[in-house]
């Protein structure tokens, strides 16, 4: 049963001809590194070819072209489910960078979306009243050169997970950086830039790692720690990108994953230290065994009886 207001009901009843249109929000929830985009932001789309206005709102048909699969919706404990697909120019900002730049960078991560439909006796910019269909948040994104695909699931995807929460493992179960960790992550972060011989799959620095000013906890810098870190770029063609550093050898930093455009030399980024999820890499590099939230010293399957 969906629930609407008596007049728009009665207004379906007697109205022979509608034209419809779907409406689409997307609410930000993850904190992406993009800061014209941060936590909150709200994009209203919808797959018609002209803007739709109700309630004070107006959904926009210029920019991405969004569309979706059908969905689903059972009165049991499934978790309903829809994909979202949103293609794209190079032009095409969300924020300040591409739409497929800001998808690779977790810009969806957790996003709330929610599907009207909107109706109205004729083609117009106007509608008469909107039908709640689906409301979810995006479980998944990918992105390719000009198409990019989100899957929505319902909150009832909140129950499924692991039970017990607590799970005795040898590696830490914490995310670096968040509230469990504990850890700031700029204290962990430094400023530099591209130097000549990057491409787009490793980054030369223009200040050598060993030579970067001690971490807020006033340690030397050690390359080596910047391995599973982040390096994010905050100007020139790749800015609000964000890649892993998969190796770093020879002062130079190897990408999990190589840049959309050759980096320009002088082009600014922020690194920040990496973690392998061990103890002695939490105690060493950080001194954060307090809390550490993993269980090193289970013994061995064969030996635990």
């Amino acid at each position: 049963m969906r629930s609407t207001d008596t007049a728009f009901v009665q207004w379906l009843r007697t109205t022979p001809n509608l034209w419809s249109a779907d409406l689409f929000t997307v609410t930000l929830t993850a904190q992406v590194s993009n800061p014209s985009a941060p936590t909150g932001t709200v994009w209203r789309w919808t797959n018609t070819d002209r803007p739709i206005s109700y309630g004070g709102d107006t959904w926009l048909a210029t920019g991405p072209r969004v569309a979706r699969t059908s969905w689903s919706a059972k009165a049991q404990l499934e978790v309903p489910q829809m994909e979202v697909t949103i293609d794209s120019a190079a032009s095409e900002l969300l924020g300040d960078v591409p739409v497929n730049a800001f998808v690779n960078n977790g810009g969806f991560d957790g996003a709330r979306v929610r599907l009207e439909r909107a109706l109205m006796p004729s083609a117009s910019t106007a509608a008469f009243g909107t039908i709640l269909l689906f409301e979810g948040r995006v479980s998944t994104a990918q992105a390719g050169r000009a198409r990019a695909t989100l899957t929505v699931k319902g909150d009832l995807v909140l129950l499924d997970q692991q039970m017990p929460r607590n799970l005795y493992q040898a590696n830490c179960l914490h995310t670096l950086y968040d509230s469990g960790c504990t850890l700031l992550r700029s204290r962990y972060s430094w400023s530099n830039s591209v130097a000549a011989g990057s491409i787009v799959g490793t980054i030369v620095p223009a200040t050598p790692l060993a030579s970067l000013a001690p971490d807020g906890a006033g340690a030397a810098v050690d390359p080596q720690a910047f391995v599973q870190g982040a390096i994010s770029f905050t100007g020139g063609v790749n800015a609000g990108v964000v890649r892993a550093i998969k190796v770093v050898s020879g002062g130079n930093m190897g990408l999990a994953y190589p840049l959309p455009h050759a980096p320009a030399v002088g082009d600014p980024f922020t690194i920040t230290y990496g973690c392998d999820h061990t103890a002695a890499t939490c105690k060493a590099r950080f001194n954060n065994l307090a809390n550490l939230r993993a269980f090193p010293y289970i013994p061995a399957a064969e030996t635990a009886a």
